[in-house]
C-alpha cells in the first residue's frame, strides 16, 4: 500500500569539525550521545566509503535575535525581574553530528546524533552545551508483520516561557533532558483489517531545582483496529493506557503533593486520502486522567485533533489543524493542559532552490489539573497567537541558508503571564 502523504519526522543531525583530541574532550563532558557524534565524525573517512550516500555528515551555524528572551511581561521592570535594563540579545548555535539511513533487505535503520553549543552576548549564564541522538529499526518480517523500535535522547534549554521573574545573577539555565523508549508491531490479518499495538517508556529530568517537580516517568501503550480500504485509507478503533509518575512532590504552604496520575482513553482514529490532491487525518478520543491525590483535580473529557492537507498545485500546500487536545509533557508545568486551537501553515515552492513556508497559530491553553486549582485557585488560561514565516534557499545541492522570523504574544489571566516576542535568525547548514 501507498500512501499519498506520508511525513516521517527525526532529530536532525547537525556537526561542526573539530579537532579529534577536542572533540572527545566535550564528548566525555556532554554525555554518551555527544560520544556517539564524536565517533562518527572521527570514522567519517572510512564509514562514507562503507556506507556511501546513507550516512551524512553536517555542520550548521545559526545567528539568533530574540527581543524578550525571558519573555517578561510588559508589566515588569526588567532591571527588577532579570537585572537588566534590555531584554533583548543576541545568540549564536553551532551545531555538528552525523545521520544514517540505511536499508538492508526489507529492513531500514535510521540513526543520528548530534552536538550543539549556544553562546549568548549578553545573558550568558543561558550558554548551554546541548545534544540529540536516535536509532530506530523500522523491522519488516514476512508480508503481515511490521514495526518500530526504537530510542530518543535529546538535551535542550527548557522553555523560558514560565520563567518570567528573577534576577539573572541567580538564574540558573534549566537543562531538560528526555529519553523515550517504545516499540511498535503492525499485524495485516487480512488485506483489509490490520492489528497494531505499541509500548513506550518516556523518562523527562530537569537540572535546576525549582523545576524538578515536572520530572516525570511515563509508560504507555496503546491497541488498535484499523479496517483498510482498497485504496489504502484507514479508520479504525484505539485504546490507550498512559502511566504517569512524578518523582518530586511539589510544595504548597508546606505541604507535599504528588502529582502522578493514570490516563485512559478510547477513540476513533482516520489516515484518508479524500482526493488525490487532500489528505486527512483526524483522531478523537474520550480521555480520563485520575490523580493519586487531590482527586478533585481529576479530569474527564473528550479531546479531537484533525490535520487537513490540501495540496493545490505542484507548488502550494496548505495545511490546517485543529484541535481541543492535551498538552505535550514538557508543557505541562505538573498540569493537564488543554490546548484549544486552529493553525495554517501554507508552503510556496518558487523555485528547485527556494522555498517560502509561513505559521499562523492561535490556541487556548488553560492547566486544568493544576494542585492550586484543586485547593480553590481559578484555572489557569492563557491565549497564545504566533505568526511565523521560513524562507529556505539552496543555493548548492548540500548548502542550505535558512532565514525564520517569528511574533507571538500571549495574554493570560495568571499575573505577569503575558507578553510579546519577536525572534528572527539566519541559519546556514553545510552537509558532506
Amino acid at each position: 500500500m501507498q500512501k499519498k502523504y506520508t511525513k516521517i519526522t527525526s532529530h536532525t543531525a547537525r556537526s561542526e569539525q573539530a579537532a579529534p583530541t577536542g572533540i572527545r574532550k566535550r564528548a566525555i563532558a556532554w554525555g554518551p550521545a555527544a560520544l556517539v557524534a564524536s565517533t562518527l565524525l572521527l570514522t567519517a573517512t572510512d564509514a562514507s566509503a562503507f556506507l556511501g550516500d546513507s550516512l551524512e555528515l553536517f555542520v550548521a551555524e545559526t545567528v539568533a535575535h530574540d527581543d524578550n528572551v525571558f519573555k517578561l511581561s510588559g508589566d515588569r521592570d526588567p532591571r527588577t525581574a532579570i537585572g537588566s535594563s534590555s531584554k533583548a540579545d543576541t545568540y549564536y548555535t553551532t551545531q555538528f553530528g552525523a545521520n544514517l539511513d540505511m536499508t538492508v533487505s526489507r529492513q531500514r535503520f535510521i540513526a543520528g546524533a548530534s552536538l550543539n553549543e549556544t553562546r549568548y552576548q549578553s545573558f550568558s549564564q543561558l550558554n548551554f552545551h546541548g545534544h540529540d541522538a536516535q536509532a530506530r529499526w523500522l523491522w519488516q518480517a514476512g508480508d503481515q508483520w511490521s514495526g518500530q523500535l526504537g530510542y530518543t535522547e535529546a538535551r535542550t534549554l527548557a522553555s523560558l516561557s514560565n520563567v518570567q521573574s528573577g534576577n539573572i545573577n541567580t538564574f540558573a539555565a534549566d537543562a531538560l533532558t528526555a529519553r523515550r523508549t517504545f516499540g511498535t508491531a503492525n499485524y495485516l490479518i487480512t488485506p483489509s483489517w490490520q492489528l497494531s499495538a505499541g509500548l513506550a517508556q518516556t523518562e523527562q529530568r530537569n537540572s535546576e531545582t525549582t523545576r524538578q517537580i515536572n520530572n516525570a516517568d511515563v509508560a504507555s501503550g496503546n491497541a488498535d483496529l484499523y479496517y483498510i480500504s482498497n485504496a489504502g485509507n484507514k479508520i479504525g478503533l484505539s485504546l490507550r493506557e498512559e502511566n504517569g509518575r512524578m518523582p518530586v512532590h511539589q510544595q504548597i504552604n508546606g505541604v507535599a503533593y504528588d502529582n502522578s496520575y493514570d490516563q485512559h482513553s478510547a477513540g476513533i482514529v482516520t489516515d484518508w486520502n479524500i482526493t488525490a490532491k487532500s489528505h486527512l487525518l483526524a483522531r478523537i478520543d474520550q480521555v480520563r486522567r485520575t490523580h493519586r491525590e487531590l482527586g478533585q483535580r481529576d479530569w474527564d473529557g473528550t479531546t479531537a485533533h484533525l490535520t487537513y492537507d490540501w495540496r493545490t498545485t505542484e507548488a502550494f500546500t496548505l495545511t490546517a489543524e485543529a484541535q481541543r487536545d492535551i498538552g505535550n509533557l514538557e508543557e505541562t508545568n505538573t498540569s493537564l493542559v488543554l490546548i484549544k486551537g486552529v493553525a495554517l501553515r501554507p508552503t510556496l515552492t518558487l523555485s528547485e532552490k527556494t522555498r517560502v513556508s509561513a505559521l499562523a497559530d492561535y490556541s487556548i491553553r488553560d492547566y486544568v489539573t493544576d494542585p492550586f486549582v484543586a485547593l480553590g485557585s481559578p484555572t489557569r488560561s492563557d491565549t497564545v497567537r504566533t505568526l511565523g514565516a521560513v524562507l529556505s534557499y539552496t543555493p548548492l545541492a548540500k548548502l542550505l541558508i535558512q532565514v525564520t522570523g517569528q511574533h507571538q504574544s500571549r495574554t493570560s489571566n495568571y499575573q505577569f503571564g503575558d507578553y510579546k516576542s519577536n525572534y528572527i535568525s539566519i541559519k546556514a547548514r553545510y552537509a558532506f
